[in-house]
Parts: C-alpha cells; sequence; structure tokens
C-alpha cells in the first residue's frame, strides 16, 4: 500500500498511476525537447485527479526520484534541455542579432528571415526561442517583443539611475535616454512595473519597491 497524506493507494494502483505519469513525462519530453517540463495543470489533467491528491501524488514521485518539480512545471528526473549543435549556433544567431540593436530589437520573424531563410521552420524557431526565455539568455517583453538579457540588464540600470537623479521617469523621457521609439518604450515600463523596478504613478514611473540596490 503507498500512504499518501489524506489517502491510501494500493501498491497495484500506484504502480499503474507512477506509470501513466512515466509515460506521460516521457511522451511529453519527446514531443518537446526544448522545453523544461511538463505544466503540473496538464499533468493533473491527463491523470484525471484533484489537486489536493494531485499534490500529494506528485511531492510522492518527487521523493522516489520520478520526477522534479520546477515552478509550475514537472519533469523527469533525466531530462534536461540540450539544444544541438545546430539548434546551439541557431540560437547565438538570434541572441546577437537581437543584441546588435539592444533597445530597438528586431521582431524575431525579421531575424528569421535576414539569418535563416527557409533553413528553419517556424515551429522550432518557435521552440528554440521559448528555450532561450527559459534559460534566461533572452528576455520576452510583453507578447511580441523579444530582447537580449544584456539589454534589459543595461535598461534597469539606466532607468534606476535616473530615478536616483529624478522624482520620475515617463515614456518620453525614456525614449529619450535609450535613443528608442515610443514602440518600445512602452513596453519596457510595463515590464518594468511588473518587476516592481519602477511603480506607475498616472503617466509616470517612481522608483519601485524592487529597483536595485
Amino acid at each position: 500500500v503507498c500512504v499518501l497524506p489524506t489517502h491510501l493507494v494500493s501498491a497495484g494502483a500506484w504502480a499503474k498511476l507512477r506509470e501513466r505519469v512515466e509515460s506521460s513525462l516521457a511522451s511529453f519530453h519527446g514531443d518537446f525537447p526544448l522545453r523544461r517540463g511538463l505544466p503540473r495543470e496538464t499533468l493533473r489533467s491527463l491523470l484525471g485527479v484533484g489537486w489536493r491528491i494531485f499534490d500529494e501524488i506528485v511531492e510522492r514521485l518527487e521523493v522516489e526520484g520520478v520526477l522534479v518539480t520546477e515552478g509550475a512545471r514537472v519533469r523527469a528526473r533525466g531530462h534536461e534541455v540540450r539544444f544541438s549543435p545546430e539548434q546551439e549556433r541557431a540560437a547565438e544567431r538570434i541572441v546577437v542579432a537581437l543584441g546588435a540593436s539592444p533597445f530597438s530589437p528586431p521582431a524575431i520573424e525579421e531575424i528569421v528571415r535576414s539569418e535563416f531563410g527557409d533553413s528553419l521552420g517556424e515551429d522550432e524557431v518557435g521552440e528554440i526561442v521559448g528555450a532561450l526565455v527559459e534559460q534566461g539568455r533572452i528576455v520576452r517583453v510583453g507578447k511580441e517583443l523579444l530582447f537580449a538579457r544584456e539589454a534589459i540588464e543595461e535598461v534597469r540600470r539606466k532607468v534606476t539611475g535616473h530615478l536616483r537623479e529624478n522624482p520620475s521617469i515617463d515614456v518620453g523621457v525614456l525614449r529619450d535616454l535609450l535613443s528608442t521609439t515610443r514602440k518600445y518604450a512602452v513596453p519596457i515600463l510595463e515590464y518594468l512595473d511588473q518587476a516592481e523596478v519602477t511603480r506607475r504613478v498616472g503617466d509616470i514611473r517612481v522608483l519601485g519597491p524592487k529597483a536595485a540596490g
């Protein structure tokens, strides 16, 4: 018998449940090798159980070495995201292209057209971009924009530096500070608001609680 905090599960039922989880994770990793893990909600739905027992199942399977929990995702213990040599070269070209115009980066579609032509499919590019975001090598700002990590770090330094010498910042000031356009300045400020680096007060921003020290 497998003893969970609020349930008793027979040995046979537990073995089948464990097999289903292992099979689900193996299938997901096979289909999406560049994704860190399977969303917990997806796995719960596949098992058809409520959240309370699902959390107990995941906790027990993690103790048994079947899976690893990473935030809102779970992965098989042996799974690691690894780019193939070709994918790593493509990933590096994406990062370099974004960094070449750090505060006015091109859309990923433009990078694909200029860097890859028809050599990479849309789905593969999407998986590479998703992996780069999860690895922290690039940063997604809003729904559509991608920035090199170093560019966002520089934005944070510039904005916090400005706000330590001035009471506030707005879209126009940030636009001039970064030598960019409103198209980029607006979502950058919204991103900084969400990160609590800045705090919105009407049409201006002031230092947020998580501004760098």
